[in-house]
């Protein structure tokens, strides 16, 4: 992507306009589509960090069990259910707890933010 980028006509590049606003400059264009590439593939090795947390967290388990099926094989619940010989109210209360987990380890690393306009007291 980074060469797409870097190699782009100036056509490719700028949909239109002119001005002072830098949109008119390829140059300036293709600096800023590099950065947000690079700030995306940061979120993308963070959010692997995250992925490689919580698998860690409930390996050898049967939530670690649960994950890998419900995510990685991406079975239905009643075949999971099934093969963990667990009923429909574990299987949402554990899902649960993952994605939870999932989403405490995102928040950990600034990737979501759990609660927006709140102000300290």
């Amino acid at each position: 992507m980074r060469e797409d980028i870097l190699h782009a006509s100036r056509v490719s590049i700028e949909p239109g306009g002119r001005g002072n606003s830098r949109r008119a400059d390829p140059t300036a264009r293709k600096a800023a589509e590099l950065a947000a590439l690079d700030n995306r593939a940061a979120d993308a090795r963070l959010w692997v960090q995250v992925i490689e947390y919580v698998i860690a967290r409930y390996e050898g388990t049967p939530k670690g069990r649960l994950l890998e099926m419900q995510y990685f094989e991406e079975l239905g619940m009643e075949h999971i259910c099934n093969k963990l010989l667990i009923g429909r109210p574990t299987y949402f209360a554990w899902r649960k707890e993952l994605v939870l987990c999932t989403a405490l380890a995102a928040a950990e690393l600034r990737l979501i933010q759990v609660c927006k306009n709140m102000q300290k007291v």
